[in-house]
Formats: C-alpha cells, structure tokens, sequence
C-alpha cells in the first residue's frame, strides 16, 4: 500500500485500484499530516498540525500521545530504525524514541544540543543521525543500552548549523543538505563542503 500525508485532507491510503481516507471523522486529530513512518509490523505511526502522535489501527486512527504520555508537540519528522523503535523529531522539543512501551527523550539537558529536528537517519552501523535547525548534526551511538553524542557543527566545519536532509550513501558516506550554503558529507567525522564554488548550481 501507498500512504500519503496531505495538507488539509488527513492522511489517504491507496492499495492498487482506490483511495481509502482518514480524517478528523476517524479520529485524526489534525487535517495537516506532516509526518508518516512504518514499523518492522507493518504498523503505520503519523503526526499531524494538532501536535502528539497516532497510529492506524484498522479503519480508525488511536491517539496514541495522549494514552502513553507523550506531549502534544509539533512532529516533523518519524523513522523507525532496525529494533523497530519509533524515532520521533519535534519542533523545539527536542528527540523521542518509542520502545512499544515508553518514551525517552533527548534534549539539551542530555547532550542533544538543539530541539528543532529536521531529519533523521540510521547509518548502516546502526547510529542514530539527526539534523538540526540551528543545533547542525549529531550522530547518536548506542553500546549497553547507553546513549553517546558526537555533534557535529560549525567548529568541526559545517558551513551553517541548520541542516535540512540527510542519506546515506554506498560508501557510508553521509550526506547533509544546508538551508543556504550547499551540501557536503561526513566521512570518519571529518566534514566536505560544496558550494557554487565547487559548481553546484544553487546553495539552497
């Protein structure tokens, strides 16, 4: 099946040969849908301009912030990694990650070092990468159930610390899109800047 956010619509499913809808009459709490992520189950999670954070559960939509305790907050980004974990990126506040029963947060208060996600990554190693408005990149390591940064900004050479995109690529490489000063990669954490300089067309 196809699943498509809408601005305005709800969130439209297409299996081939017709759409089925979920809207606010379904219980989808916002028309705006911003985000959509499938789980290893086959589970579809969304976000919406209400804030929080839903499921699909047959033909109704489960609001699933409200019941697990998670803030009404604004949700750009969703990605569920290869523990089929619920990567969740927030408009200032900040990381979440949803295990199937509870919620842990990363912010400022525990290394983050920015709250306004714009995308969200796992590299073939299995590490976490986010971009940040504002906070550049942080690659997010795991070992024992514990959680390590490595941040990656303006004085390790990224040339604006407002990144849009991420991907990796064949070689491992990972890749970074800038609001206004062109693209580059980090490899072995050592950061490469293009620009127009280097003959991109445009830097945004």
């Amino acid at each position: 099946n196809i699943w498509l956010g809408t601005s305005g619509g709800g969130i439209s499913k297409y299996f081939g040969q017709q759409f089925t809808h979920f809207d606010q009459r379904s219980g989808l709490a916002g028309r705006n849908v911003y985000a959509i992520a499938e789980d290893t189950s086959g589970a579809i999670w969304f976000s919406t301009s209400a804030g929080g954070l839903g499921r699909v559960e047959g033909n109704s939509i489960k609001d699933l912030s409200r019941a697990e305790g998670f803030p009404t907050v604004k949700i750009k980004k969703l990605m569920t990694d290869l523990q089929n974990r619920l990567w969740i990126g927030t408009e200032g506040e900040g990381l979440y990650v949803y295990n199937g029963h509870d919620f842990k947060h990363f912010g400022n208060e525990n290394g983050l070092k920015g709250n306004w996600i714009r995308d969200i990554i796992q590299d073939l190693a299995g590490n976490i990468w986010i971009a940040k408005a504002g906070g550049g990149i942080a690659k997010l390591s795991e070992e024992n159930a514990q959680f390590e940064f490595n941040q990656f900004g303006l004085d390790e050479g990224l040339p604006e610390d407002r990144i849009n995109a991420l991907i990796q690529d064949k070689s491992g490489r990972i890749w970074f899109a800038t609001t206004s000063t062109g693209c580059g990669f980090i490899q072995n954490d050592s950061i490469i800047n293009f620009s127009t300089k280097d003959g991109l067309s445009s830097q945004k």
